[in-house]
């Protein structure tokens, strides 16, 4: 009852205020004539929905073109979208996306996300994030990006686009099941603002953007700082499950632990652009607790994990003829992982990577309806990994309060280069039609030369209607944790893997006209090849001394995967705008296991945001998520061995509220600056929110939310 009644508070406060509130940042759109125009978004609620859907995107092809013409099943949010729902992270903005999923695992807190249904392990593999077009990749896991999504400064964001399907015809590895695209502000926007957070859990936050062209040099900076005391994570883990002798279904089960999960950290962007030089950096790092390395509590329970990230990219672009651009891009990636306990004399674990990147880009425009990106790239990765509560040849080794300088070695070091090359081509003999051909070889150290290809056609059918047919496939290739990994009593890893390829189909209508923009989507991807944990008994003689493994890394198998996605962006009068969209989607593998990743069949998006003359602004937006399927583990005679230790994963409604007030425009004094005073609250409707135990599946859920919160806080912009 107190939902419902919550709920209703909340429409009636969205019915009670009026329409929109200043900000100074600027979109790129191109009008119904095909001009381009340069817009503040004090203007966007003035724009039609045709014009916003015209905000030009480049993820899809590397050019800057009309979202309805890119060669790729894509969303879009904006700053102004960012801004009038609120908030604190960036995994709660890519969790209001299409068709995304973002959970957690004990091993990596709100660092999985997931599209299309499509989860891995602890590691966001299938998924490649970029900054600015260039890719945030770390080789060691593949996609450890919890860091990325709960420290990014989202302040600086101007925009996210996210390809929802294949891309690794232009971006490679990990660009498998998606691409989020984290464009940033410019220095030619001229625009700073600044702000401060207090809220429930004893969270503070601190957000900073400044954008300045000075004289040809423009400079953009962001900066997020967070600390909090956490929510309480209560859960029982695999060994808190007592079976009797006789092994039968009969369990007892301990207490449930309880701990903080806590976390503290802080990201800063800075972009630097001058003439066709470019530089841009992005760094980052956190700490916080979480349940253990396995579904399993330690002895005492305090296990805490620390991550820091480095990306860097240094470009250059320079116009060769009117016909011929040519960009030159090094990028360079760091990531350096442990875990530990405090009051400890040495580290759990110790993990890493540096990793190189080169890439020279061309863009070819022989025709006025003919482009090409023709590429190619050097990867040069290097890591390693060690064990310190493990002597080197497998021991026990007291770490309470001796250093252990000769630990176990978990990966060896490594050092390989890989290289690639892409090609792809967008031709449109005619206005309402445009074909698109690519493809990318990539060339990994032991295996043959891979080769994945991209087709497509774009039919505008008329001025507001449209049909996308696209055609295209995707490689993940093993990591180094998935090729050379010795994790003691647990998993081994196979220096024979292969890539895994999926191969997807798509079909979207879309429609767009004046106050409404909407759009259906069907897919179907077939996962083959996968890389996954297969149980085994194997005694592996390492450094000496003998260990029994219980997995190991291997190629097995296929999933096909199919589904239906509905977007809608509509403009409801002068004073409401409403976001929504809905995901249905099934899955099924080679074992004939329906939905066996334990994602959410069904999803549903809405958001109404709210304005009234730059002055008050209320955003609400609900985000379904739907049970799941089946992840319990049977025995051979049908058994079910996964136990229900914790609370059952069911589906679930996670509402937010955002209200803002700019007091600057509601005191109508043009002299003092503007000042934007909101509250943000998440959880609205108080979910008890479960995630299914998806990586070792011994126990059925972990708590995957907090409870309701609320968050205070002032924005002050100049």
């Amino acid at each position: 009852m107190h939902k419902k009644i919550l709920l209703g508070i909340s429409i009636l406060m969205i019915f009670n205020f009026e329409n929109t509130q200043a900000q100074t940042d600027t979109l790129n759109v191109v009008n119904q004539s095909g001009n381009t125009v340069n817009l503040a978004t004090d203007d966007v609620f003035t724009m039609s929905i045709e014009d916003l859907m015209s905000v030009k995107v480049t993820t899809a092809s590397k050019n800057s073109e009309r979202l309805q013409d890119a060669p790729a099943v894509m969303s879009v949010l904006t700053s102004k979208e960012i801004e009038g729902f609120g908030a604190i992270t960036l995994s709660e903005l890519l969790d209001r996306l299409t068709s995304t999923y973002v959970i957690s695992t004990s091993f990596a807190p709100q660092g999985m996300l997931t599209i299309r249904g499509k989860q891995t392990e602890h590691y966001n593999t299938n998924v490649l994030i970029l900054l600015d077009g260039r890719p945030v990749r770390e080789s060691f896991h593949g996609g450890y990006n919890g860091i990325i999504y709960n420290m990014f400064p989202i302040s600086q964001i101007e925009r996210i686009e996210l390809i929802r399907g294949p891309g690794s015809v232009l971006y490679g590895t990990n660009a498998y099941v998606g691409v989020v695209n984290l464009i940033t502000k410019k220095g030619a926007d001229n625009s700073t603002q600044a702000t401060i957070r207090y809220g429930s859990f004893n969270t503070k936050q601190v957000l900073a953007s400044v954008n300045r062209k000075i004289k040809g040099l423009e400079v953009g900076l962001g900066l997020n700082a967070i600390h909090s005391e956490g929510w309480n994570f209560t859960a029982r883990g695999e060994t808190d499950i007592i079976r009797n002798k006789a092994k039968t279904l009969d369990s007892a089960f301990k207490d449930p632990t309880t701990i903080k999960r806590d976390e503290k950290g802080f990201g800063t962007t800075i972009k630097l652009g001058y003439k066709g030089l470019t530089f841009n950096a992005l760094a980052a790092i956190n700490d916080w607790a979480t349940m253990g390395r396995i579904t399993d509590w330690s002895k005492p329970n305090d296990f805490r994990i620390q991550n820091n990230r480095v990306f860097a990219d240094l470009g250059y672009q320079k116009e060769i003829t009117k016909a011929w651009s040519l960009a030159i891009n090094g990028t360079y990636n760091y990531f350096d992982f442990k875990s530990y306990s405090t009051g400890q004399a040495d580290d759990l674990t110790r993990r890493g990577s540096s990793d190189g990147l080169v890439e020279i880009t061309n863009f070819i425009k022989p025709l006025d309806n003919f482009n090409i990106v023709l590429g190619g790239l050097t990867n040069m990765q290097s890591g390693k990994a060690v064990q310190p509560n493990l002597t080197f040849a497998g021991n026990n080794f007291d770490i309470s309060t001796t250093k252990n300088d000769n630990p176990w070695i978990t990966v060896p070091k490594y050092d390989v280069i890989w290289n690639s090359a892409y090609l792809q081509m967008d031709y449109t003999p005619w206005k309402f039609i445009k074909i698109i051909v690519g493809g990318q070889a990539n060339k990994i150290p032991g295996y043959s030369t891979d080769f994945v290809p991209r087709i497509g056609t774009i039919f505008n059918l008329n001025e507001n209607i449209g049909l996308k047919l696209l055609y295209g496939q995707a490689f993940r290739a093993p990591t180094a944790f998935e090729r050379s990994s010795y994790s003691p009593k647990s998993v081994y890893g196979n220096v024979s893997l292969t890539p895994e390829k999926i191969t997807t189909y798509e079909a979207q209508v879309f429609y767009t006209k004046s106050i409404l923009d909407i759009s259906a989507t069907y897919f179907y991807s077939t996962d083959n090849n996968k890389i996954s944990r297969k149980d085994v008994i194997d005694t592996l003689y390492m450094n000496g001394n003998s260990t029994i493994y219980k997995q190991k890394y291997v190629n097995y198998g296929y999933v096909n995967t199919q589904g239906i996605e509905l977007e809608v962006k509509a403009k409801i009068g002068t004073m409401f705008s409403l976001y929504g969209s809905s995901t249905y989607q099934s899955s099924k593998d080679n074992q004939d296991r329906s939905d066996f990743d334990g994602m959410p069949n069904l999803m549903a998006k809405l958001g109404l945001l709210f304005n009234f003359k730059n002055k008050v602004n209320v955003g609400l937006f609900n985000s379904y998520f739907g049970k799941g399927g089946n992840t319990f583990i049977y025995s051979s005679n049908g058994t079910q061995l996964t136990k229900e230790v914790n609370p059952s994963v069911t589906s679930y409604n996670d509402m937010s509220l955002n209200i803002s007030a700019n007091l600057k425009n509601l005191s109508k004094n043009e002299k003092m600056p503007e000042i934007l005073i909101h509250g943000y609250i998440t959880n609205l409707l108080d979910e008890k929110i479960y995630y299914s135990e998806v990586v070792r599946r011994s126990i059925n859920s972990l708590p995957g939310r907090p409870g309701r919160a609320l968050n205070l806080g002032a924005t002050i912009k100049f």
